[in-house]
């Protein structure tokens, strides 16, 4: 789950982490006329999305009026950034700071362990400065980590590092976070720090643990699409690329990040994630006319690939209910291009084609792949 950045602020600051301070608007405020053009900034107002990226700099605004501060809202709610809609903006002091770096706390795929990153810089994607290494998964441990890697710093950025690090490697898991990431971490003049930006994804399947987070959820679950989507339909949804032309919709184990990260190896361009247990959708019929017209509604696609990998499903019951959805979701126009494995795969594709001719089905996932870039290639339109 990713907690927005007013949300994640909120948390660390009730926990004693040094925050800019600031509010969250849903609506465009309102002012006293007399009072629009008075000075009290300024403030960034920054759009609140539920996206993997940082947000481009052209996205926040720098307001130095209430009347600034109400046109930059209205400016950016409603509208869509990577795909993503902005139901509320976070407004907070600006805080303008010669030095900042970055310091990031991540659940490591491949070793296990914290990966810890630190750079001497508010761009965190230039290898040269970047500091990296692996630390067991303990509080104490991960500290020692910044404090290593801290020794390449400047010599004035050490000690704030390091009391950003004692406080915050407890919170990555006390909060059971899979990433907690500082960007930019600001040094003030007197060697006390700030978080001038949050990015916090938290594992969903331990939120039952923190009662603090479902409550959260609840009063917000607005601005929560991709989990209140989880809870009601058992949908894992995100969108990955928002100029990406392939939807995807996987059931089965959790293959779909591997599927999407072949594809992304064949130069293939995904637009989204979307994994969901093929059981569940058989029971809840919903759930699938969820899930495709959640493709429906996205734009520039040229294509969806359907993969469907299951070892004890009846298959043509699921097929039943992918045709069913299918004939509710009109919006739906890109061809499929599907591949199922698993019992009675044979009948429940006899069954989709005569659903209608936009399923083109294979055998292998390379084939699959193939089917796609023939679909994607130069000169292809998108539906």
């Amino acid at each position: 789950m990713i907690v927005l950045e007013h949300d994640a602020k909120e948390l660390l600051a009730i926990q004693g982490v040094p925050v800019p301070g600031g509010i969250q608007l849903t609506q465009v405020p309102k002012y006293d006329p007399e009072q629009e053009n008075e000075r009290a900034g300024p403030w960034l107002v920054k759009p609140q999305v539920e996206s993997l990226d940082r947000l481009p700099i052209a996205d926040i605004a720098v307001a130095a009026t209430r009347k600034e501060v109400a046109e930059a809202s209205a400016a950016l709610l409603g509208t869509e950034i990577n795909g993503h809609r902005v139901n509320s903006v976070r407004v907070e002091r600006q805080i303008l700071a010669d030095t900042t770096c970055v310091l990031s706390f991540s659940c490591d795929p491949i070793v296990p362990g914290v990966r810890v990153a630190l750079a001497a810089s508010d761009d965190a994607t230039l290898p040269d400065i970047r500091q990296e290494d692996v630390a067991a998964p303990d509080p104490s441990a991960v500290v020692a980590c910044v404090n290593r890697l801290s020794a390449t710093l400047p010599e004035n950025l050490r000690d704030p590092v390091a009391a950003a690090a004692a406080q915050l490697a407890p919170l990555y898991f006390g909060y059971e976070a899979l990433q907690i990431e500082i960007n930019p971490l600001v040094v003030l003049p007197d060697r006390s720090w700030l978080a001038g930006d949050v990015k916090m994804i938290i594992d969903e399947c331990a939120l039952f643990r923190h009662p603090e987070l479902i409550s959260m959820l609840e009063r917000r679950d607005f601005a929560y699409d991709a989990v209140r989507r989880k809870r009601t339909f058992g949908i894992d949804y995100l969108v990955l690329d928002a100029a990406g032309d392939i939807g995807t919709f996987t059931t089965g184990q959790g293959l779909g990040a591997l599927l999407i990260d072949e594809m992304r190896q064949r130069g293939l361009k995904p637009y989204n994630f979307l994994e969901a247990d093929a059981a569940a959708l058989i029971d809840t019929p919903a759930s699938t006319v969820e899930a495709f017209h959640l493709l429906g509604a996205a734009k520039g696609l040229k294509a969806i690939l359907v993969t469907v990998f299951e070892d004890s499903t009846d298959l043509t019951e699921l097929a039943a209910v992918l045709a069913q959805s299918l004939a509710q979701t009109p919006d739906v126009t890109c061809p499929i291009v599907m591949r199922m494995t698993g019992p009675h795969a044979d009948p429940a594709a006899a069954l989709l084609r005569d659903a209608g001719p936009k399923i083109e089905f294979e055998a292998t996932t390379d084939s699959a792949f193939a089917r796609l870039a023939g679909i994607t290639g130069v000169g292809a339109e998108p539906c």
